[in-house]
């Protein structure tokens, strides 16, 4: 199976209309520096149970145009390389993490989901 690509480093699935939830298992594909689920039909809360830690040279994580639902993981602000993070057209709800703002991003999309406000707490 592709989790034991362990060196690989560009994982493109996107617009492949994939359908069904994305394991945790992915995280086994620590040298990852893209990760684009882009435009299929991925549902549930998984985003929110991924352990980012594993993730400390990624720089692109596209998620957009799928179905996943729940809070925008807070975990995403542990993501030291991050350049550019899409959510937008999900089915997230609630605030944007304050712990996002840790974030050095040079591109954030979140539209076209049910988020209230961003939260300002610490």
């Amino acid at each position: 199976d592709f989790y034991s690509l362990t060196k690989l480093n560009h994982f493109d699935l996107s617009s492949n209309q994939l359908v069904g939830t994305i394991s945790t298992l992915i995280t086994q594909l620590s040298k990852l520096r893209v990760l684009n689920l882009r435009s299929n039909n991925f549902v549930g809360q998984t985003i929110g149970t991924l352990d980012y830690s594993v993730w400390t040279d990624l720089q692109v994580f596209d998620i957009s145009e799928n179905q996943f639902t729940g809070t925008i993981p807070t975990r995403l602000g542990i993501l030291p390389s991050l350049i550019t993070l899409d959510l937008s057209n999900n089915n997230f709800y609630g605030s944007i993490p304050a712990a996002l703002s840790s974030l050095n991003v040079s591109y954030f999309q979140c539209n076209y989901n049910f988020l209230d406000v961003i939260d300002c707490t610490t």
